[in-house]
């Protein structure tokens, strides 16, 4: 270890407070240590033992070499939106910005809190010349919250703040934004309580089921016998547990013998006989009552043809006695006779009747049970405990084969509305590592006008299609609704442009008309490390209105509908995007030139420019009448050299001390700037000699 504790102890009495004094931990606990004439900033934490000097020293340490007896470190913090200015001003005395907007503690702001340094000495020689620049310190984000129990759209907070509160738990309307940094952005307003419907009935509950085989059914046939009797039907299962066959058969639905029928027509006159002989002549008979005379017949006429009963009663609505339409969409029409007392009457089919079966006439006599028979644990299972009397064969299949399904969700997407603006048009005439001093031209900044994209107002989830009433018909298939958006429209915003140099804003314009809003052209001086120019746009912002969406009942997969499976009603909205940002920037790098005779013994030149503070593998030629020498800013010290030892190929360290140091001013970009000259002032090495030189 370079200093012992009693030195330290000294250092510390000279730039610590008291109550830091321990001499174990000082190297962790203090930014600052003074010792033989230099001060050291600590970098980081530092182990205990391991001094400013020596190895360590550009791990954990930065060394100043100040010819006063302290310096200090202001410190200084500023909350902003955007990028703010460097501070100025300050001493050693009162190490502070003269600026009110800079404080010498950081604090909590709702926007981003930045943060700049500069090093102070007690008389002035080897301090920072200004402050650093800003640099960012927090992100700050978070939720705004507002409720409003209207049961319209209350509209949002900011254009009508009388229709919301900040703090309920009765509330129907929910407005949500974020704030970013100080930004505040545009409220997303939501209903979150629908409004009430009516209450259906309660349904009986249903039984647990329990887990099943997937399966198909292979087939299904069905036979009737000409037996008399108590009709009945019997279900047959066949197949596999995966591939299903069914058969029913029904039995005695042919009816008992009827009545004895009416005497039948005369039959047809029999052949003449042989001529018999003539008898006597009979006394004269009386004559006979006149007979009633009969009603005239009709003939049974088809006065046209109807696809449903409903049809037929839409489309004669004063119908006479005996009036006949054929109903149904094919050739086994349905006979339906008009009486004055019964209405409508169902006669039975005409046509091919024989190829069609009304299953909607086809009762069961008696209630069946469901129980003992080879498809009774299946029914069981699903519920099916009997088939109820009277119940018809159409009836009857449903309950067997056919379980109604509805969906299961149905899911509401907003529309959107997003703005856009394309980055600023800008250019700069340089690039990559340049001199400090060097003039760089900023093109003049041009913008182009934004643009505004919109996402449909959407119900999705409708698998089975939808009805605009609860009617249990479809009125259509589709399982989706989307609502585009209509009256987009530009806000009243301005476009805005600025641009920055390093962090100051140099130019700023503002204009309705994207055309009108430029920037000149303009240059600045390039100054060390990293030069920023950069152009940021503000655009406008567009609105549009969705129309309101209606509620829809979703069809299941039987085409019927529920009052329980419906979609809510979304009212009219307007919606307004956020403010659409876009950003260009451009860097380069300034640096001072380095200086060497390496190439030419006799004649100082400058080195190929960089952004590394050293010299790597520096070739002098053998040394003539000029001794090695090169020459670096005045603002940098060389910490160490090293020499390539050409026997073994490594490099070893070399005294500093070997070179004799002086001070010159060099023009750089048309400016004077100190430099030190460092010439060798030793003997032995005759040949080529290559430096690896640190500062």
């Amino acid at each position: 270890m370079d200093i012992e504790k009693k030195d330290l102890g000294k250092a510390i009495a000279t730039v610590a407070t008291p109550e830091v004094y321990d001499a174990e931990q000082a190297y962790e606990r203090l930014t600052y240590v003074k010792h033989n004439g230099r001060v050291y900033l600590s970098k980081k934490d530092v182990p205990i033992g391991s001094s400013p000097t020596g190895g360590d020293n550009d791990e954990y340490w930065l060394d100043y070499e100040l010819s006063a007896s302290s310096c200090r470190l202001g410190r200084a913090y500023t909350c902003n939106i955007n990028y703010p200015n460097r501070p100025t001003g300050g001493s050693y005395s009162s190490p502070s910005p003269v600026e009110d907007e800079w404080k010498a503690e950081p604090y909590d702001c709702d926007y981003t809190l930045w943060y700049s340094e500069r090093l102070f000495t007690e008389d002035g020689h080897n301090q920072d010349t200004e402050w650093s620049m800003p640099a960012q310190l927090t992100h700050n984000q978070y939720i705004e919250t507002r409720y409003s129990n209207l049961e319209n759209n209350p509209g949002n907070p900011d254009d009508n703040p009388d229709n919301w509160v900040e703090t309920t738990t009765d509330f129907v309307w929910i407005a949500i934004r974020s704030i970013t940094n100080g930004i505040k952005n545009h409220w997303n307003v939501s209903r979150v309580i629908g409004k009430a419907g009516n209450t259906g009935p309660q349904g009986a509950p249903g039984k647990d089921g329990v887990d099943g085989k997937s399966a198909s059914i292979k087939s299904i046939t069905a036979t009737v016998n000409d037996t008399i009797g108590t009709p009945f039907v019997t279900a047959t299962i066949g197949g596999t547990e995966f591939e299903r066959t069914f058969n029913f058969a029904f039995e005695n639905l042919k009816g008992n013998k009827g009545d004895k029928g009416d005497t039948g027509d005369k039959g047809d006159k029999g052949d003449k006989g042989d001529t018999g002989n003539v008898g006597p002549q009979g006394a004269p008979g009386k004559d006979g009552k006149n007979g009633t005379n009969g009603k005239d017949g009709k003939n049974f006429t088809i006065l046209g043809y109807k696809d449903s009963l409903e049809q037929l009663q839409a489309d004669v609505p004063n119908p006479n006695q005996g009036d006949a339409y054929g109903v149904g969409t094919d050739k086994a029409y349905e006979v339906y006779v008009y009486d004055t007392v019964k209405g409508w009457a169902n006669n039975g089919y005409i046509g091919n009747a024989s190829s069609k079966v009304n299953t909607d006439k086809v009762l069961v006599v008696n209630t069946i049970p469901v129980a003992g028979g080879p498809l009774s644990d299946l029914l069981n299972k699903a519920g099916i405990t009997e088939i109820n009397k009277d119940d018809n064969l159409q009836t009857v299949l449903m309950n067997l084969f056919t379980k109604e399904i509805y969906p299961a969700n149905l899911v509401f997407t907003e529309g959107t509305i997003k703005s856009t603006v394309p980055a600023p048009i800008m250019t700069i005439n340089k690039s990559g590592l340049i001199e400090v001093g060097t003039v760089v031209t900023v093109s003049a900044i041009t913008i182009t006008a934004g643009n505004k994209t919109t996402t449909d107002r959407k119900y999705s989830g409708f698998t089975y299609g939808y009805s605009l009433a609860n009617d249990n018909t479809k009125d259509s298939s589709n399982t989706s609704i989307n609502v585009s958006a209509t009256n987009i429209q530009n806000s009243a915003d301005t476009y805005k442009l600025s641009r920055t140099i390093n962090g100051s804003v140099v130019n700023a314009t503002a204009n309705a008309n994207p055309a009108s809003v430029t920037i000149p052209t303009v240059t600045f001086e390039a100054i060390e490390e990293t030069n920023t120019v950069k152009a940021d746009v503000i655009g406008i912002r567009h609105s549009c209105t969705f129309a309101l969406m209606p509620t829809y009942y979703a069809c299941s997969n039987l085409g019927k509908t529920n009052i329980n499976h419906k979609s809510e009603t979304k009212n009219a909205v307007t919606l307004t995007s956020s403010i659409p940002t876009n950003t260009i920037s451009h860097t380069v790098t300034g640096v001072y030139p380095y200086f060497t005779n390496a190439k030419n013994n006799n004649t100082i030149e400058k080195e190929a420019l960089t952004a590394n503070h050293n010299m790597k593998a520096i070739k002098f030629a053998a040394e003539g009448p000029n001794k090695h020498t090169f020459k670096i800013p005045a603002k940098y010290t060389v910490t160490s050299i090293e020499v390539l030892n050409t026997l073994s190929g490594k490099y070893e360290a070399y005294p500093i001390s070997n070179f004799t140091v002086s001070e010159e001013t060099i023009q750089v970009q048309g400016k004077n700037v100190a430099y030190k000259k460092y010439t060798r002032n030793d003997s032995g090495f005759n040949g080529a000699t290559t430096f690896n030189i640190i500062f």
